[in-house]
């Protein structure tokens, strides 16, 4: 999980790819989510991706804070 604070970007999305492998448990999903604001468009693209592969119809609350704007500064 060190890697996914890593200053570079490529080696963060790297780890968000063995997240997303890894299946879709809660605490992956709250990760996974909180790199949408990550600060690199590659980062994110990956997160995206990532979470486009997770069935994420019983954690509509987690997606809506991550998705909402005006909480994110």
């Amino acid at each position: 999980m060190d890697h996914l604070q890593h200053p570079n970007p490529a080696v963060r999305e790297a780890a968000i790819r063995g997240l997303g492998d890894a299946g879709h448990q809660d605490e992956t999903l709250v990760a996974l989510l909180s790199f949408l604001a990550d600060p690199d468009p590659d980062v994110v693209e990956t997160a995206v991706e990532a979470l486009s592969r997770a069935d994420l119809s019983t954690h509509r609350e987690l997606v809506a804070e991550a998705l909402d704007t005006d909480r994110q500064s």
